[in-house]
């Protein structure tokens, strides 16, 4: 993750153990922009890295109180994951937020 431009969190970093991604229905990364860059720390990203019976990826984004740990105000931000289009079927997601798939039945 230091060597890369986008300091997000990514499914490829999580892979130390396929259990995280397998077994797992969702799969959240935490990231906070201040930490990163020059800027205030009054925000704080969720981003969906993998969500079995929604869409992803997926990202939200919260105002931030460091001191207290607080987050409220979400609201989804664009977001596209680097090098991982291959694990995400844009269709898929596309006739899901249509309303058309439900996701995986049991």
């Amino acid at each position: 993750m230091e060597s890369r431009d986008d300091k997000r969190p990514t499914r490829e970093a999580v892979k130390g153990s396929s259990g995280w991604i397998d077994v797992g229905d969702t799969l959240i990364g935490w990231h906070r922009p201040a930490l990163f860059k020059r800027q205030p720390d009054v925000t704080i990203e969720a981003l969906i890295l993998k969500q079995r019976y929604g869409v992803w990826p997926l990202a939200v984004e919260f105002d931030f109180d460091p001191m207290f740990g607080w987050a409220s105000n979400g609201r989804t931000i664009p977001y596209d994951q680097p090098g991982e289009a291959s694990d995400n079927d844009s269709s898929l997601a596309a006739e899901f937020l249509a309303g058309k798939k439900k996701g995986r039945s049991r």
